[in-house]
């Protein structure tokens, strides 16, 4: 019934996942068709084509698109989405928005919506629209441009451009906090750090990643832009990984392949940086983002079989958001990606698992700390606790010895004896204030630290514990010797005097004796 129960899960979420992914992928076309004329006929080099439409380049050049559209009232031409480096738009023949720079077509223009407005005077009985693209390895229109006013459009283009810009620089703002933070809670680990280090890893070189996404108006020249691009590929190749060994670390399985996937990754990313061509590493990166895919599928298997159920979801829909990437490039398709959003799902769910288990492993330490520093007999504090105790001019120290307590031992047994220093430490702390500090200094010594006091007052307190612990053993002649001196210069100096002072009192009562 249990295994049941988890399989039911998993395919359940696994339907949840991409029931979101789908719905993602029909709500942004929808929001990004506001009021105004559609352009959904084009046409390239006389030829009509259908929206979307995109092309995988076999080298640098400008593609032109044709459209054309009847007098309406606007003022605005609306691109929620295309794909090149650089851009020109012409309205009957009259240049009306650019965005790049001719001499080096580096702008990211994929990874944002574009308003370019124009003077309503150029409207015409019949207007023509012209868009000049100019791509590196690629060119197309992902959703129909709309004609209309720019009061109509601004809301579709703000909303696209949060999704596709804001977000991502919040991700990346995220990933990169994440990654600093588990790096800098990995130093002082001692449990499980790996994982910490490895995911920390993962999260900083996905933010790196991430920023192939945002865009730009220029990557400066083609060859700056080109290491650009290798640079942040690389990242994401490394940074699925880094998290496939977090993954390991977390669940305690090194798997036998990971070593061989190390190897894979890293050739993979080799080969990316020895491309020469943007042409030639996006036919590359066609291909070659199959190689990651490993990583992950491991990644997932490892999560489901040692049941980490509150990591699967934010890792099932990373899976299915590179699976979406995947599928795109293959198939030469433009479209919005989730790739940003994958990534901060996967890196949240790794980060609050950590978190909550290095809060686990701090509880523990903590625990056993604490136990280190009280007395498992009496259930006060040991002399361990003088090291984290802060000490003031005024502070009265005392320090106290049971009389005779070997006799009493010998005389009635370690049990009695055990059942005394208990009675004693149970007495004193009824006695004292919560800024005091009582502590068994060993054996059957005990240190008094009184913020404020003199030496009448533990005159009388001495005795009210003699008093109640008498009656408690039923012996007459128990007697405490004390000695107490004020902290004055440093606690180690009060202290010889506070025990100079009680076995004074010890060695004058033997001889009363």
């Amino acid at each position: 019934m249990s295994t049941l129960f988890k399989t039911g899960t998993i395919w359940f979420l696994f339907v949840l996942g991409l029931g979101l992914l789908c719905c993602v992928s029909w709500f942004f076309p929808w929001i990004s068709t506001p009021e105004g004329f559609r352009l959904n006929a084009w046409e390239v080099q006389n030829d009509e084509v259908s929206l979307p439409y995109y092309r995988v380049l076999d080298s640098s050049q400008i593609v032109t698109l044709y459209t054309s559209f009847p007098q309406i009232e606007a003022d605005c031409l609306f691109l929620p989405k295309i794909s090149g480096h650089g851009f020109r738009v012409w309205l009957n023949g009259v240049k009306i928005g650019q965005l790049g720079a001719e001499a080096n077509w580096t702008a990211n223009v994929w990874s944002s919506s574009h308003l370019i407005p124009f003077d309503p005077a150029l409207l015409k009985a019949e207007n023509y629209i012209q868009i000049d693209l100019f791509g590196l390895y690629d060119a197309g229109i992902g959703l129909a441009p709309t004609v209309g006013k720019m009061e109509n459009m601004v809301g579709a283009a703000d909303f696209i451009n949060f999704f596709s810009q804001d977000l991502s620089l919040i991700i990346i703002g995220a990933c990169f906090l994440l990654g600093v933070i588990l790096l800098v809670i990995r130093r002082y680990l001692l449990i499980r750090g790996q994982s910490f280090l490895y995911i920390g890893l993962a999260s900083l070189l996905a933010a790196f990643y991430l920023f192939d996404f945002i865009f730009r108006y220029s990557g400066g020249n083609l060859s700056n832009f080109l290491w650009l691009r290798k640079s942040f590929l690389g990242c994401g190749y490394l940074a699925n990984f880094f998290f496939l060994w977090g993954t390991e670390e977390l669940v305690k399985e090194k798997h036998k392949t990971s070593w061989l996937l190390l190897i894979l990754s890293l050739t993979a990313v080799a080969i990316l940086l020895v491309q020469p061509s943007h042409v030639a590493l996006k036919q590359y990166v066609r291909w070659g983002t199959l190689l990651i895919f490993p990583n992950l599928l491991l990644a997932f298997y490892l999560i489901i079989s040692h049941r980490e159920w509150n990591l699967l979801f934010p890792w099932m829909f990373y899976l299915i958001g590179f699976f979406h990437l995947a599928i795109s490039m293959l198939l030469e398709i433009s479209g919005f990606f989730f790739v940003p959003s994958a990534i901060l799902l996967a890196a949240v769910g790794f980060s609050f698992f950590l978190v909550d288990e290095y809060k686990t492993i701090n509880q523990r330490l903590n625990s056993v700390q604490q136990e280190l520093l009280v007395d498992s007999l009496t259930g006060i504090h040991n002399r361990g606790i003088l090291a984290r105790t802060i000490f003031v001019p005024g502070d009265l120290v005392i320090m106290l010895d049971i009389d005779y307590f070997k006799n009493f031992n010998d005389a009635r047994g370690h049990q009695a004896g055990d059942d005394l220093l208990k009675e004693f430490a149970r007495a004193f702390r009824e006695q004292l204030r919560k800024d005091d500090l009582f502590l068994r200094f060993g054996g059957d010594e005990f240190l008094l630290i009184l913020k404020q006091g003199d030496k009448e007052l533990v005159e009388n307190i001495v005795n009210r514990v003699e008093t109640r612990v008498r009656l408690l053993v039923g012996d007459e002649t128990l007697s405490v010797s004390f000695g107490s001196a004020k902290l004055e210069r440093s606690f180690e100096e009060a202290l010889i005097q506070a025990d100079e002072a009680m076995y004074h009192m010890k060695g004058k009562r033997k001889l009363e004796v």
